[in-house]
C-alpha cells in the first residue's frame, strides 16, 4: 500500500511499459501459425542383380564350366543359340521404416547402334508381384539378333556397325512406407557390346556403379506437424507460449493499472469534513509540507481551524498544510511551539507551494 501511494507515476510508467510490450507480442504470436510442417522424409532403396547364362552345343574347353558362359562371360553366337538372363529385384527401407510392396515387372531387350536405330523385344510379359525380392527372367534368340542385324544392313548398306543389346527391366512397385502410400519405377540397363564375333559386358572402373548390380537410393518426401517458435531476444519461444504470455502481459497490467487508479482515487477524494474558511481565505497562500507531524517539537493541537487561523495572523505566520495515507492536517509554527489542526482522516488533492 505505501509503495504504491508513493510511487505510482513509476507504477503506471512500468505497467504501460509491460502492456505496450505484450501488445507486440501478440501482433507477433497470433500473427504466424501455432505449428509447421518439417520435413521427416522417408528413406528407401531399390536394388537389382542381373544375372545371364547361355547353354553351349558340343564345344568344350571354351569356358572354365563345361555347362557354357555364365554371368560375366562373353557369349559366342557360333557355340550359343540363346542367352538365359534374369533380373531380381528387391525394395527395402531405411533402419527402422517398416516396408509393404508389390507391382508389376516386365523384361525386354534392346538391339540398337550407333545411328540411334533401334528393335525391342519383350522376353516376359508384364506381371504382378507381391513382397520381394521378385526375379524376372526371359530368353534372347540369338538367331533372332543376328537376322535383324543383317537385314538392316541388307536393305541399308551399312556395314561393320558397332551393335548393343541392352537387357531392360520395367518395375513399378507401390506400397507404403512407415504407414505412408508410396509409388516407384525401376528401370535399369545391362548393357551388352554385340560384334561380329561375340556378346560381351563392357569393362568398367572401380568408380563406376557396377551394371550387374544396380542400386537407386531415393526418400518418400514426407512432412510432420512440429511446434512453430518466435525468436525472442536470445531464445526460440513456442508460438503458443508466447500468446499465453501476452495475454497474460496485458491482462495484468490492465488488472495492475486499475487497482493504482482505484486506490489513488481514495487520495483525491473530497473531505469528509470540508475546510472553507483556511482553503477559501488563503488558498495557493497555503504552504505544503511534508514530515511536520514527526517533528519533535512542542506541538499543541488547537480546537478548531478558527482557533489556528486566530494564531497564524496574531503570530504572523503562515499556514502549513500536510497531507498523508491516513490524515490532513494544518500548522502554524510560532517560535518552539507547533500549533496542529486534524482536520479529517481523508486527504484532499492540493495546490500551492511544497518544501521539503
Amino acid at each position: 500500500m505505501t509503495w504504491f501511494n508513493r510511487n505510482w507515476q513509476d507504477s503506471l510508467t512500468l505497467l504501460g511499459a509491460i502492456a505496450f510490450g505484450s501488445l507486440l507480442l501478440a501482433v507477433a504470436a497470433f500473427g504466424r501459425p501455432a505449428s509447421r510442417s518439417a520435413p521427416d522424409d522417408i528413406p528407401y532403396t531399390q536394388m537389382g542383380e542381373f544375372d545371364y547364362s547361355a547353354p553351349i552345343g558340343g564345344a568344350t574347353g571354351v569356358y572354365d564350366g563345361a555347362a557354357g558362359a555364365r554371368t560375366g562371360d562373353p557369349v559366342f553366337p557360333r557355340l550359343s543359340d540363346s542367352v538365359s538372363a534374369t533380373f531380381t529385384y528387391r525394395i527395402a527401407g531405411g533402419e527402422g521404416v517398416a516396408m509393404v510392396a508389390g507391382g508389376t515387372s516386365r523384361l525386354t531387350a534392346e538391339l540398337t547402334n550407333a545411328n540411334g536405330w533401334k528393335r525391342t523385344i519383350v522376353l516376359a510379359d508384364e506381371a504382378p508381384f507381391r513382397g520381394t525380392p521378385v526375379a524376372v527372367t526371359g530368353i534372347v534368340d540369338l538367331g533372332w539378333v543376328r537376322a535383324q542385324v543383317e537385314s538392316l544392313e541388307r536393305q541399308t548398306g551399312l556395314q561393320n556397325q558397332n551393335y548393343s543389346l541392352a537387357i531392360v527391366p520395367y518395375v513399378h512397385t507401390e506400397g507404403s512406407l512407415r504407414g505412408q502410400p508410396f509409388a516407384a519405377d525401376f528401370s535399369p540397363r545391362l548393357p551388352l557390346k554385340l560384334d561380329e564375333f561375340d556378346l560381351h559386358l563392357p569393362p568398367w572402373g572401380e568408380a563406376d556403379p557396377d551394371p550387374l548390380n544396380p542400386v537407386v537410393q531415393a526418400a518418400l518426401k514426407h512432412g510432420r506437424s512440429e511446434a512453430n517458435t518466435l525468436p525472442l531476444l536470445f531464445i526460440e519461444l513456442p508460438v503458443a507460449a508466447a500468446r499465453w504470455l501476452a495475454l497474460l502481459g496485458m491482462v495484468g497490467s490492465i488488472v495492475a493499472v486499475g487497482a493504482i487508479v482505484a486506490m489513488q482515487g481514495g487520495r483525491w477524494a473530497p473531505l469528509t469534513r470540508p475546510l472553507p474558511e483556511i482553503e477559501a481565505r488563503y488558498g495557493d497562500r497555503l504552504v505544503t509540507v511534508r514530515g511536520l507531524a514527526r517533528s519533535r517539537g512542542r506541538i499543541v493541537d488547537v480546537a478548531s481551524e478558527g482557533d489556528l487561523i486566530h494564531v497564524a495572523e496574531s503570530e504572523g505566520c503562515p499556514i502549513l498544510r500536510e497531507t498523508g495515507p491516513d490524515e490532513l492536517a494544518y500548522f502554524v509554527q510560532a517560535g518552539e511551539t507547533t500549533y496542529r489542526f486534524q482536520a479529517a482522516t481523508q486527504p484532499v488533492r492540493t495546490s500551492g507551494a511544497r518544501v521539503a
